[in-house]
C-alpha cells in the first residue's frame, strides 16, 4: 500500500513582520546546501552562487525555506546579496553586444 506523503504546505502564516519568501541566502558551499537538503528531505528548485560568496537556494514553498533557514541558522546571510549571472544571462548579453 502506498504511503501518504506529509503535506509541505505551511500550517500557519509567516511570523509577524516576516515576508513570505522561498529563497534562502546561506554562507555555505553548493555541496553543503545540497547535502543538507537531502538530509532533511527538502527538494530544491534552484541553487546559485552569490558574487560575494555563499549560495542562494530557492525552494518550492516558504515552509521549506523556513526549515532550511532553521538548519542553517548560524550561516544565514542578510542585507543585499548580488547573484552571479546565470549562463543564459551571459549568453544573451554576449549576443546583444555582437549585434
Amino acid at each position: 500500500m502506498a504511503r501518504a506523503l506529509p503535506s509541505r504546505q505551511p500550517a500557519h502564516p509567516p511570523a509577524k513582520g516576516r515576508a513570505m519568501t522561498r529563497a534562502v541566502y546561506i554562507d555555505a558551499t553548493r555541496s553543503e546546501v545540497l547535502d543538507m537538503c537531502v538530509r532533511i528531505d527538502i527538494p530544491i528548485m534552484v541553487i546559485e552562487g552569490l558574487q560575494a560568496g555563499g549560495m542562494r537556494a530557492v525552494l518550492h514553498n516558504d515552509h521549506d525555506a523556513e526549515i532550511l533557514s532553521t538548519a542553517f541558522k548560524d550561516k544565514l546571510l542578510t542585507g543585499t546579496n548580488r547573484r552571479r549571472a546565470l549562463a543564459w544571462d551571459r549568453i544573451k548579453a554576449g549576443n546583444q553586444r555582437s549585434s
